[in-house]
């Protein structure tokens, strides 16, 4: 969800060796190249407009073919069940990552984005729109979350959520260490 951490999820697993890219620069990419602004409304317009020319796990087909994935990745922020499933199929192993509505509200205001919402008003708009769209090809953070592996509470603070992303990289080594070669830290 919006405001959970996964920025920060995403630093703790680079420092463990994972090389990483984010959904929205490659939006940021596409907005610039037609000097649109970026915003949260643009970002989430420019992405549903890919899905719906080049198919719904589009944004993700370009993630993964911008790694190495014989090398630990991971990627932050899809927002619809087919890149979730794409990922998947790719090998990936999804992880949802949560936190309490006011919490996340009060995260945004201290990391001063522009991209962010600025008022509680704001916030609920963007996050009803994050959560799920009438369109399929639109934002659906629900529902992948729903289909993620593992899910994370992050309510507490970064040393407890240090803690709870190690427990699942556990549960994912043991689980697949015959699968797998892990090489993180």
């Amino acid at each position: 969800t919006l405001g959970s951490g996964k920025g920060v999820v995403r630093g703790i697993l680079e420092n463990k060796g994972f090389k990483s890219r984010v959904f929205s620069d490659l939006l940021k990419d596409e907005l610039n190249e037609i000097s649109r602004t970026i915003n949260r409304k643009n970002l989430q317009d420019i992405g549903n407009d890919i899905r719906v020319k080049e198919g719904k796990n589009a944004l993700a087909v370009r993630l993964v073919n911008s790694l190495d994935l014989n090398e630990n990745c991971v990627v932050d922020g899809s927002r619809n069940p087919a890149e979730v499933e794409e990922l998947k199929r790719k090998g990936f192993v999804i992880i949802s990552l949560d936190a309490p509505r006011k919490l996340r509200f009060d995260r945004l205001l201290f990391r001063r984005s522009e991209k962010d919402p600025k008022t509680w008003e704001e916030f609920l708009e963007v996050e009803k729109r994050d959560l799920k769209e009438d369109d399929p090809a639109g934002q659906q953070v629900q529902e992948c979350m729903r289909l993620a592996d593992y899910s994370v509470m992050n309510d507490l603070n970064y040393g407890d959520l240090f803690q709870k992303i190690d427990n699942v990289l556990e549960k994912i080594r043991k689980k697949y260490s015959n699968e797998v070669q892990f090489g993180y830290r």
